[in-house]
């Protein structure tokens, strides 16, 4: 068999394939951005919807736990806690909702992801320093109550509460914030990238 005779069968055989645009590559791209962005606008907006029953914590706290009563200072500062967070919740939607992929300029909604990155960086300072403020304040007058053959009791619950909380933090911080973050940032790289082969 010759070479023509090759590119007959070659020819004869070969399957159309189905061809992809620009446009549609583009689009998917686009929505893998999208879905990211719209799991962290569901996530702040839980956060949000969370912080609003805390507000009142402290009192249904102090009403039905006579031996464990929140302090005036912890309890007006959960509640401004609770408040100032809810509000940074809204903050931290509002700049999700300007990041628009399919509409905005790559430099656009790149700047609002890295607001929205800076964000979650002082979100993590925050939440470490209340945490502790909070523990403190709380367990502290406790202490005084407590004989001191069994004070160590509340040092190890103030321990392991502040273990679990720095898990959850990490947890919720590492695996779910920094890797939605993530899958944004690359999919507008993606984006750019494509936009200047094309």
């Amino acid at each position: 068999m010759d070479l023509d005779n090759l590119k007959k069968v070659w020819n004869e055989n070969q399957i159309e394939l189905p061809s992809v645009s620009d446009d549609k590559i583009l689009s998917i791209l686009k929505g893998k951005g999208k879905t990211a962005l719209y799991k962290l606008y569901i996530w702040e907006l839980i956060g949000a919807i969370i912080f609003l029953p805390l507000i009142i914590a402290p009192f249904i706290h102090n009403k039905f736990f006579i031996l464990f009563q929140y302090s005036k200072f912890s309890q007006y500062f959960l509640m401004s806690f609770c408040i100032l967070g809810f509000l940074w919740q809204l903050y931290k939607i509002l700049i999700l909702k300007k990041v628009d992929l399919k509409n905005n300029s790559i430099i656009m909604s790149y700047k609002y992801i890295c607001r929205y990155k800076l964000c979650i960086n002082i979100e993590v300072f925050v939440s470490l320093l209340f945490i502790s403020v909070f523990m403190i304040s709380f367990f502290y007058p406790l202490s005084g109550s407590i004989p001191d053959e069994k004070r160590y009791l509340i040092y190890i619950i103030v321990s392991v509460w502040f273990v679990i909380m720095l898990a959850l933090m990490w947890l919720v911080y590492k695996k779910f914030y920094r890797k939605q973050i993530r899958k944004i940032e690359e999919s507008i790289m993606e984006i750019q990238d494509f936009e200047k082969d094309n």
